[in-house]
């Protein structure tokens, strides 16, 4: 399971990346979350990405909102803990 990370997660960060509102993107958020609750820790390398990306779909001023981010965040956070307590207020509070 592991050994796919590297290849999914290249894959599901190009859909997040995208500006806007593509189709794809909060179905990406949804499955990026459950990777992490599949791979655990090994999903620590990927958290500065994730946490801009983040950042930037639950900021509702932007055009790249996405409220499954949200989830998403949950998820995450649920694995991760404390690697993404230090963020946490950062991500949310451009809600």
């Amino acid at each position: 399971m592991v050994s796919y990370l590297n290849m999914s997660m290249q894959t599901l960060l190009n859909v997040l990346k995208k500006d806007g509102k593509s189709e794809e993107r909060p179905s990406a958020f949804i499955a990026l979350g459950e990777i992490s609750r599949a791979v655990g820790t090994h999903i620590k390398p990927y958290l500065d990405q994730l946490i801009a990306i983040l950042k930037n779909a639950l900021n509702v001023k932007t055009k790249g909102y996405c409220l499954q981010a949200l989830t998403c965040v949950s998820m995450l956070s649920s694995v991760v803990g404390p690697a993404l307590q230090k963020d946490i207020h950062e991500i949310l509070g451009t809600w």
